[in-house]
């Protein structure tokens, strides 16, 4: 027998409970109870909710979080509920197919902790009331030279109080090129007519075209918990799964190895043009193979996929022993430490542009009761001894997973479609349409703390269309390397880079190619159908450019 047919199957119909919420909590306890299960989840729609995930809403929705509710609800101090608790499971499989979950409330909905081998296939994820609105643009007038005002009539069932929060971020669709567009709305102000509608006002807003009618999405949130949680685990996959909002990323993933997202889509709820608040899927200090293939990213609320560790501030130095400090300005993406294991490789770094100057090994490391963002480490050598006056990073390239994105559509989103901090990747076959920044990023952020510089790059085969269009002028449609930081490094720190065959159009940016602070570039056989120039390099070593 096969190992699938050998595993016990547990049907979801068998578990007894007040709501869906107790039931997937008993179900959750016998998969615990038995390694290598499996959960059958019969077809069908299943509401799912908890006091807590729906006061979350109200008090986001109310005002009662303020104008800025990612304060409350990315902290780690955010009490939240959990959905589908899969914490210390061994191979368990989740299987879902025709499952759809109702989310009522805000909530982390599934999450995968301290397991190994969790598959979990077929899922789809949506909202009761979902953490955007949306409605019809009406009655625009000009105010005067500079400033025009237009009401937003809300679609039923997207009700909102006086108190919610309006002014985050929002975009138009536009059904002439059927993407969300930034509305060239300056200064804006969005204020509270009645439950269905709002008043914008602000200046530039697409004076030349006709947009009563078009479609105006708002958000309410930013950051919050995901959909699907990945952290301390092992040997993931996600299969066929299904998010089609959420009040902060898709999925998040944090210290863990090897995953595997085969047909994931995170995509808009039918008659939608929006999906999730922010990143549909983004890794940290994760490990090993992350291999995403086959997936959609369409029109979520920032990049499509972010892969990247923290740079940690030096604080004290005394010998081999030093403080350091996670200074990433929201904190690390599931507000828990970031911190490195006793064998562990740092790279000591210049925080002013990212050079690497060298590397140490932790023999220990101490985190802070007091704070989440502090750690005590004792390392095989002494840092520099001006290393805290000079504010120098480390970074731990030990928690670095290879990243292959292979065949997957990313469409309509705001920011990138691939921003890649990480090392050893592979970027191919892919289409990145409609996206309102570069479609292709390998760019450590000094600004965010997240890096590092990377390597062993290849960027091969796809296609892309029409990005970059938010701020096309002067701008890099199709693949960008490089650095964010506030000096660039006297020597290229990127080593070797290679891309070729991808097509890109995307009209009126500035370049569809930009390379800087490469060690060993390869550039040919690209296509460029829109850009003014086709490569731009700067600050380059070893370069063979063949067009």
């Amino acid at each position: 027998m096969s190992e699938m047919e050998d595993a016990k199957k547990f049907m979801f119909s068998e578990f007894a409970g007040a709501d869906n919420a107790e039931k997937f909590n008993n179900a959750m306890a016998a998969l615990r109870e038995n390694p290598g299960s499996v959960l059958e989840i019969e077809p069908g729609e299943y509401e799912i909710t908890t006091d807590l995930a729906r006061e979350a809403e109200f008090n986001v929705m109310s005002g009662a979080w303020g104008k800025y509710p990612q304060d409350v609800m990315f902290n780690p101090k955010y009490k939240y509920s959990i959905g589908i608790d899969m914490s210390h499971q061994k191979n368990t499989t989740l299987r879902a197919y025709g499952v759809k979950l109702i989310v009522d409330g805000f909530m982390e909905v599934v999450s995968i902790t301290d397991s190994e081998g969790v598959t979990i296939e077929g899922l789809e994820i949506d909202h009761k009331r979902r953490p955007y609105s949306v409605g019809k643009v009406e009655n625009c007038r000009k105010l005067n030279d500079n400033e025009v005002a237009f009401d937003v009539a809300l679609d039923e069932g997207n009700e909102i109080m006086e108190g919610t929060p309006l002014n985050l971020r929002y975009f138009i669709y536009n059904p002439e090129t059927e993407r969300l567009e930034w509305p060239y709305l300056y200064g804006p102000h969005g204020t509270y007519a009645d439950p269905r509608h709002v008043t914008f006002t602000g200046k530039y807003f697409l004076q030349d075209k006709d947009i009563e009618g078009w479609k105006f999405y708002i958000w309410h949130t930013f950051h919050s918990r995901p959909a699907l949680l990945i952290q301390r685990s092992k040997d993931t996959t996600i299969r066929n799964v299904t998010v089609r909002s959420q009040p902060g990323m898709g999925i998040t993933a944090n210290r863990s190895e090897n995953i595997l997202l085969d047909g994931f889509r995170d995509i808009p709820a039918e008659g939608m043009h929006m999906s999730t608040n922010t990143d549909a899927t983004h890794f940290t200090a994760c490990m090993g193979k992350l291999i995403v293939r086959n997936s959609e990213f369409i029109a979520q609320g920032d990049d499509a996929i972010n892969v990247h560790g923290y740079y940690h501030t030096v604080k004290e130095v005394n010998g081999c022993r030093c403080i350091v400090k996670n200074e990433c300005p929201d904190g690390t993406h599931t507000q828990t430490q970031d911190y490195p294991d006793p064998g562990d490789i740092l790279e000591i770094t210049d925080n002013r542009t990212l050079a690497v100057l060298g590397t140490v090994r932790v023999i220990d490391a101490v985190c802070s009761k007091e704070s989440h963002k502090k750690c005590e480490l004792l390392l095989d050598s002494p840092l520099p001894e001006d290393a805290a006056e000079k504010k120098l990073f480390l970074f731990n390239i030990s928690k670095l997973p290879s990243l292959e994105f292979v065949g997957n559509l990313c469409k309509g989103n705001f920011a990138r479609g691939v921003l890649a901090k990480t090392r050893n990747v592979y970027v191919h076959n892919n289409t990145f349409e409609d996206i309102m920044g570069s479609a292709v990023c390998i760019y450590a952020e000094q600004p965010w703390r997240e890096g590092t510089v990377s390597g062993n790059v290849r960027v091969e085969n796809n296609i892309m269309r029409r990005c970059e269009h938010l701020s096309p002028e002067g701008s890099i449609g199709g693949i960008e390397v490089g650095t964010h930081s506030p000096e660039k490094a006297v020597l290229p720190q990127i080593k070797n880079v290679s891309i070729t065959g991808n097509v890109i159009d995307c009209p009126l940016t500035r370049t569809a190619i930009t390379v800087e602070g490469v060690e060993g570039l390869k550039i040919s056989g690209n296509t460029n159908l829109g850009s003014k120039n086709t490569v731009e390099v700067l600050n380059c070593t070893d370069v063979e450019i063949l067009q």
